[in-house]
């Protein structure tokens, strides 16, 4: 089970974590283009919110170790690999072309399930490597619940 905290201490922390992982990239404000900034503050919101559950989490530590390993040159050369993003899409996850005739069967229904499945582990960080199910979903709604949260907390900023 993933321990749940108060969304109100959640989202104070969040906004600690976010105010100080923007600070990081004040220095280059002013060389930065609008883009650039943009990448740098949803990146800082990634972390920063990453940061806030417990290690027990998957996909926050498959989120902070996907920005990690891009930190090898300082934070331009982590905007600039977060803008170019994945550039593949993993074998079993590929789109499967529609089929003519429906299926009324139970083999109808158990390939849209699994479609599904695919689309849901490449949603949520760390999803690629969960092989349970039950896991994944308890993984999507902590991811869900912290997203809320990170959008909540943005929304009071810039209010």
């Amino acid at each position: 089970r993933i321990p749940v905290s108060p969304p109100s201490s959640q989202k104070q922390e969040f906004m600690k974590k976010w105010m100080a992982g923007l600070q990081t990239y004040s220095d280059l404000k002013s060389t930065m283009s609008i883009p650039q900034r943009k990448t740098a503050i949803k990146l800082a919101a990634d972390v920063a919110i990453a940061s806030t559950r417990p290690p027990a989490t998957r996909w926050s530590r498959a989120l902070i170790a996907a920005e990690s390993a891009k930190n090898t040159g300082g934070p331009t050369r982590t905007i600039l690999q977060n803008m170019s993003g994945p550039s593949e899409i993993a074998p079993s996850c590929r789109k499967i072309p529609p089929r003519r005739r429906r299926k009324n069967s139970a083999a109808g229904r158990g390939s849209v399930l699994r479609r599904r499945t695919c689309v849901l582990r490449r949603l949520v960080p760390g999803g690629k490597e969960i092989d349970d199910d039950v896991l994944l979903i308890e993984e999507t709604l902590d991811y869900i619940s912290s997203l809320r949260v990170q959008v909540d907390a943005m929304r009071s900023f810039a209010a």
